[in-house]
């Protein structure tokens, strides 16, 4: 919990004060008060109260009815009962031009200041807006024509980000790393209230007495959205959630959403019965409501989820007299804090914490001896407006200092607790003043309240005496011998006698931040960042080389928080704040002998003798020893996020969770050596107990904390002894500081310069001390050394055997506990993953827990042997039932128990019934068996269902039918067993046997039925029995029955012995069934004489494959040719003969025209091709028609004869739609070097170009391409590249007469088609195609008579074989006078099929 301190505002008591209010970012608190001659007086302060000097005695006329701070400006707005319009800006208060005629009931500004609106009673709403000169203006006027009510609300605007605090996020949780150093804020810069939105919004709701609630939009208009039954007395609209809280007058509070246009739905409605109009309702988180109820208790609504609670006060507020209630309730966005008042003047505040059962606990509490109205919230502190003044309460953390064997702990406001720490002495004292700071010495105490500084006498164990008082505006003060040194808040540095006399004035350049004082030495850090150092050890402070600037050395500095100064004055260590005032992981060293800065980072949490501790720490405070110049102790605190608990659903969302989240700090004390011109360098970490709240100071052998054992008592300074001086503590100054040198030599890593430091002390208890510090810092040869010196020689044999061990911790571990040092030797364990000998370490220190949770969680192989050694540890104990657990938990408990309950029996049997275990029972069973107690035996054995040992009793008692029975219903084969030799004794045969088969012993069973014949019996166990068994009755049965014995060698595996007994007995349908299960590996004589046996019953495709099995492969294909046998994919892999067969080639030639006459024209080319022939392969496929698997082979076989083959193949089918075939016909030809075939082959294209498309142009590219294929070999294909050329000169004419009817040129095109048709062949180009050009020409000439003499010329020399409309347009015909059904008769119907040729 946190203290308050109480400061009453000074106000003019003539005048009665109306109301308060504070600014949310500025923290100005405005003070409204008036006298009886209707004037009111508007005082402006600051956050602790003080009356601003520049704000000026502002007056106004008449009373004030509503006053309102701007949310970010020095503006306060000011509606008073006459109508006015008052203006606060800094200065003066101005009267603004308003129209306003009656009483103002409402005066706000919207979220971010850009639009002030203000009501009077008679409905008249004004509008008003900064001009460019910042004055106010009237943007709009309505007029509602209703009386209003006091409460108005504006939407939420956009929401936003804080950035203010982004780089508070990005450190440790946002305001986490602020609440560590709990006694510490930034002075450089006023707190300032979280943004929330970022875009103003001017849309608002207000309400009127008759129950309309009016929205008005940004021109001012406004509409009814929502009419009432009752008056609405409050409207909460959220800061940065478009929703909307109604309170009515009938005590209903109604939830709604708010559309772009104003209008709202309803979500959700509560009535809160039992409650008072005058309730305070207010927003406590960002979807939580909170409201006053008729006691000590607020009633909390979750709008999200709909939950709801209750928060009681401590049972003291509720039972006391008379009867407290809940006046009022606030609640600070900035500080997460609500604020409840009572009547009777107490105020409670919670804050709220997530992780808490509770959710919101107890922040602090305070009582004002005055009757309360109402609270408000600054950025920092609380303001109170009770009946007789105004009091402000400020958060104070509660101090605490430890100076030369003198420690002094603030228990409250005015109350001090002092220790003597060496004599364990201590009294308390009050004072007459709030204290907000201290500082002693061994004599004095100096105790200052910010106004003025009292010193008092401690000396004596007295009540300590006031020695001096003064005042004086002071921010912090240390004391040093009989003078106080003054850091005042104007900036200056004063040396003070105790009665206030000035004898010397410090420079400073800028406002003292910190105070620091060591022996003689003083040092301070200015704002600036300048660090100055003075030696006090004179009649004046004189200066101690030339001020340090720290803002160069240090990036992004912002502020100091804590600094110090070491024994000799030679170094200052202090913790800063980075630029945006958050403190940083880090500790800085000044070494003023060589002037350099040291950092130690601690961002990414501890590295201590490969030990890793990856939080990140804040050094919290940190002191210098009073006497060595290189030690210093820090506590350093992680900020670390709770483990989740299962809570009541959340109060606060997502967006917002994770600033809500209270964090957990765990402290560390860290002890540390500066290390000259190396820097800072831990030497061990010391982990803090629970009851730990901060450290106070170093004096070495010890340090000092402060502690609290819990929340019921007082906080007390403890001593801690320093481990390297454990059994040591009254040493001398020289062994102190030998034992230091030893360590800083040992951290510095010079051993023979830390031993130098020893030689001399021949004390085995600082030998011991020595060695323990090996420990930590992991130095065994040091350790033997220290061991050697303390005549050890138990520790010097273990340190020895541990040599064996490859982990240095383990090593270090075992002479940590030959030393005693056992948290030491647990942690080593740990960090280096022996859990092995941890879980040894704790069954040696009897940590029973602690040893079972290891073996159970990290070393299960020795969790039995855990469980075991548990259990013994128990049992000499006495604890027989918890031994008996941890027995059967080892799975010993079959020998472990018994022996050691042997000596009760009664014991042992009611133990053994009443846990059931089944080897126990088992166990007893024999014990009574032996006995001779055969019927408990029983029932034990029944117990444990052990069925053999039940049957074997049964029927040595001679309860055969008891026997079978359990026999029957268990199906134990043992069991069965024995029942069945105890039939076959007793001459019981078919029932031994029967027995012996569902005991599955086949081998007994077999056995007694060839002795008592039973053979019908002994062919069905046959069946059921193994290989061996069936072979045994098979011979049994070979002159019996043959026919049951082919069946029994056949199923026992004995294949051939099978077949030839059924030859033997002409078993035809066993033969065929067992040749099934032949294959390659049998004899051949059995395969051919199967084969034989298939063929003379005419089954020959059995015959082959067995011909085949028996490499009879030419006969299997003789026998394919003869009996047309289909030749199967699978029959051709068995008939093709291995590699070095003799006739491979000339069988697989058969096998393959055997397959061809088959038509299996795929086996025939497989065939073919292992032959060796490859072209009767490919004759075969192509008979396949196989075109995928035809070019596969063509591509593969690389011949020539076969590339052709292929490309003939191709021509045949519908290349012309399968370009793919094209150009694998082409390629195919010219790997087949066969130009004379593709110069053929571009022919047909160029023909079909003509005959089909009529594509001259393209023919002739296929005959270039013809000609240039041929051109090669001239002079082989001189003829057919003769006849190409022709073609390729008629072709050209005929293109040439095209470009000359084109060109204009018509008569000389008519006389070359005139000498094309002379030709006497044609050869690729058509009469039609000529006609078809002369027609259309001097058609379009108008000489239709020479047109119609050309198109029956072509009908003469075509013999009207071809279609006219082929060749001649229709349009053209029926021009030329050629009728429709002329032309049809000569038509081809184009639905009428066209034969292939």
């Amino acid at each position: 919990m946190s203290s308050y301190l109480e400061y009453k505002v000074k106000t003019n008591p003539n005048y009665v004060t109306t109301g308060i209010s504070y600014h949310r970012q500025l923290g100005l608190l405005a003070i409204i008060s008036y006298t009886d001659n209707d004037e009111t007086q508007i005082l402006i302060c600051d956050e602790l109260g003080e009356d601003l000097h520049n704000s000026g005695p502002n007056v106004c006329k008449g009373h004030i009815t509503s006053f309102c701070w701007h949310p970010t400006q020095r503006t306060l707005a000011i509606g008073s009962k006459s109508g006015e319009i008052y203006i606060w800006n800094g200065g003066l208060v101005t009267a603004l031009d308003s129209i306003h005629e009656e009483t103002i009931v409402f005066s706000k500004w919207s979220s971010l200041g850009g639009c002030l609106v203000t009501g009077d009673q008679t409905g008249i709403i004004i509008g008003w807006k900064s001009d460019s000169r910042g004055l106010l203006k009237i943007s709009f006027k309505s007029n509602v024509g209703a009386n209003l009510t006091k409460d108005i609300s504006f939407r939420a605007g956009k929401a936003a980000t804080d950035i203010s605090n982004l780089a508070k996020m990005a450190v440790a949780g946002d305001q986490s790393a602020l609440d560590i150093f709990s006694s510490w804020r930034p002075r450089t810069t006023t707190s300032h209230g979280p943004r929330t939105v970022t875009s103003d919004n001017i849309t608002f709701y207000c309400a009127a007495v008759t129950g309309e609630l009016y929205y008005f939009d940004e021109d001012g208009e406004f509409s009814i959205v929502l009419i009432s039954k009752s008056i609405i007395l409050r409207i909460l609209c959220h800061e940065s959630k478009d929703i909307c809280i109604l309170v009515c007058k009938d005590l209903t509070v109604a939830y709604y959403k708010c559309h772009k246009n104003g209008s709202l739905s309803e979500v959700s409605k509560v009535k809160l019965n039992g409650l008072k109009e005058d309730m305070c309702i207010i927003w406590a988180g960002p979807s939580l409501l909170a409201c006053t109820t008729n006691d000590v208790s607020i009633r909390f609504w979750d709008i999200e989820s709909g939950n709801s609670y209750v928060l009681t006060a401590p049972v003291s507020y509720v039972s006391s007299f008379p009867r407290q209630t809940f006046i009022n309730i606030t609640y600070s966005v900035e500080k997460g804090l609500l604020c409840g008042a009572t009547n009777l003047g107490n105020i409670i505040i919670w804050r709220y914490e997530e992780e808490t059962v509770d959710q919101w606990s107890i922040h602090g509490s305070c009582k004002i001896q005055d009757t309360l109205k109402y609270c408000v919230w600054s950025p920092l502190n609380l303001a109170v407006h009770a009946m007789n003044g105004i009091y402000i309460l400020r958060e104070h953390a509660l101090l605490a200092s430890y100076k030369e064997d003198v420690a002094i702990v603030q228990t409250s406001s005015s109350d001090l607790n002092v220790f003597h720490s060496s004599t364990d002495e201590s009294f308390s004292f009050n004072t007459n003043i709030q204290v907000i700071g201290l500082a002693l010495n061994k004599e004095h105490i100096c105790l200052w309240n910010g106004k003025s500084i009292s010193v008092y006498n401690i000396k004596s164990k007295e009540i300590p005496s006031v020695v001096g008082t003064f005042n004086c505006d002071v921010q912090e003060a240390c004391i040093y011998d009989r003078i106080v040194i003054v850091a005042e808040n104007c900036g200056k540095l004063q040396i003070r006698t105790f009665q206030g006399t000035i004898k010397q004035t410090l420079d400073v350049e800028a406002p003292i931040v910190c105070l620091a004082l060591n022996t003689c030495y003083l040092a301070t850090v200015t704002l600036s960042g300048v660090i100055h150092i003075w030696d006090l050890n004179r009649r004046e402070a004189k200066s101690m080389g030339k001020p340090k600037d720290i803002t160069l050395n240090i990036d992004e500095y912002g502020e100091a928080i804590q600094l110090r100064l070491n024994s000799n004055g030679t170094k200052v260590s202090f913790t800063a704040a980075n630029l945006n005032l958050v403190p940083m992981p880090r500790l800085y060293v000044w070494d003023r002998d060589l002037d350099t800065i040291y950092v130690k980072h601690f961002e990414k949490g501890l590295d201590v003798d490969e030990i890793q501790y990856n939080d990140t720490r804040f050094i919290v405070s940190h002191y210098w020893d009073t006497n060595e110049p290189n030690l210093l102790f820090c506590e350093a605190k992680s900020i670390d996020k709770p483990e989740k608990k299962p809570l009541k659903p959340s109060l606060y969302t997502s967006a917002n969770r994770q600033k809500k989240n209270k964090m957990i700090g765990s402290s560390v004390i860290l002890s540390m050596f500066f290390i000259e011109q190396k820097g800072i360098k831990i030497q061990d970490i010391i982990h803090c107990p629970d009851q730990f709240c901060t450290l106070l100071g170093l004096d070495a052998p010890y340090y000092i904390t402060l502690c609290k054992r819990n929340t019921n008592t007082k906080t007390r300074v403890e001593r801690n002894l320093m481990k390297e001086f454990e059994g040591i503590e009254d040493c001398n100054s020289d062994i102190r500081a030998a034992i230091i040198n030893f360590g800083y030599n040992l951290c510095l890593g010079d051993l023979d310069l830390a031993f130098n430091f020893i030689t001399n002390i021949k004390s085995p208890a600082v030998w011991t001390s020595l060695a323990k510090m090996c420990v930590k810092t992991k130095r065994l040869d040091v350790a033997e050394i220290c061991l050697g010196h303390m005549n050890d020689c138990r520790g010097l044999a273990i340190l020895r055997s541990t040599n064996t061990e490859p982990e240095l911790d383990a090593r270090v571990a075992c002479l940590a506990v030959h030393l005693g040092m056992y948290d030491e030797a647990e942690e080593l364990y740990k960090c280096c993953n022996r859990y092995d000998l941890l879980n040894r370490f704790y069954r040696a220190r009897n940590q029973i827990t602690a040893s079972l949770d290891v073996a159970e969680t990290k070393d299960r192989i020795h969790l039995r042997n855990t469980y075991y050694n548990v259990g013994h540890n128990l049992e000499n104990k006495g604890d027989v039932s918890g031994a008996a657990a941890m027995y059967c938990k080892s799975e010993t408990h079959g020998l472990t128990i018994p022996k050691m309950l042997l000596d009760d029996p009664v014991t042992l049997e009611n133990y053994i019934n009443k846990n059931k275990n089944v080897v126990l029972l088992k166990w007893w069973a024999q014990y009574l068996e032996g006995s001779g107690d055969m019927d408990g035996a029983i029932k034990y054995y029944q117990q444990a269902n052990d069925d053999l040992s039940t049957v074997r009793i049964l029927c040595y008692l001679g309860h055969m039918e008891q026997a079978a029975q359990i026999c029957m219903n268990t199906s134990n084969k043992a069991a069965c067993c024995h029942l069945a030799r105890s039939y076959e004794m007793q001459g019981l045969y078919e029932e031994a046997v029967k027995m012996y088969v569902d005991a599955t012993a086949y081998v007994n069973a077999i056995r007694l039925c060839k002795e008592q014949f039973f053979d019908n019996h002994l062919w069905n166990i046959a069946l059921l029995a193994d290989a061996r068994e069936k072979l045994s009755v098979a011979q049994y049965f070979e002159e019996i029955s043959p026919d049951k014995s082919v069946i029994l060698y056949h199923q026992a595996g004995y294949l051939h012995k099978a077949i030839d007994l059924a030859f033997k007995c002409k078993n035809y349908d066993a033969i065929v069934t067992m040749s099934q299960e032949l294959n390659i590996e049998d004899d051949s004589s059995l395969l051919l004489k199967c084969s034989n046996f298939f063929m003379s019953q005419g089954h020959y495709d059995n015959a082959v494959n067995l011909l085949a099995m028996a490499n009879k492969f030419e006969e299997a294909v003789e026998q394919c040719q003869e009996h047309k046998v289909i030749i199967t994919e699978a029959l051709g892999d068995r008939l093709t003969p291995p590699t070095d067969h003799a006739k491979r080639t000339v069988i697989l030639e058969k096998l393959a025209e055997c397959a061809l006459m088959q038509a299996n024209y795929h086996i025939a080319a497989k065939k073919f091709t292992q032959a060796g022939q490859k072209i009767k392969a490919m004759k075969a496929l192509l008979k396949s028609g196989d075109t995928e698997k035809i070019i596969f082979y063509a591509n593969v076989s690389r011949q020539h004869e076969i590339y052709i083959m292929a490309a003939n193949y191709l021509q045949t089918l519908d290349w012309q739609e399968r370009p793919e075939f094209l150009k694998t016909i082409v390629s195919f030809y010219n790997k087949g070097k066969a130009p004379h075939l593709l110069a053929n082959f571009y022919i047909s294209c160029a023909q079909l170009e003509v005959d089909e498309y009529r594509n001259y142009s393209k023919a002739v590219g296929a005959l270039s391409e013809a000609l240039k294929v041929l051109s090669k070999d001239g002079d082989q294909y001189r003829i057919l590249i003769e006849d190409i050329a022709k073609k390729i000169t008629l072709v050209k004419k005929f293109l040439d007469v095209k470009r000359q009817i084109d060109s204009g040129d018509g008569d000389s095109a008519m006389t070359l088609c005139r000498q094309i048709l002379l030709a006497p062949n044609m050869d690729i180009l058509r009469y039609g195609d000529v006609y078809s050009m002369m027609v259309e020409y001097y058609t379009n000439q108008g000489e239709n008579k020479i047109a119609v003499q050309l198109v029956n010329e072509l009908l003469t020399r075509t013999q009207q074989k071809d279609n006219l409309l082929f060749y001649i347009d229709k349009d053209i015909l029926r021009k030329l006078g050629f009728q429709k059904e002329s032309i049809k008769e000569n038509s081809i119907d184009e639905e009428e099929e066209i034969p292939e040729a």
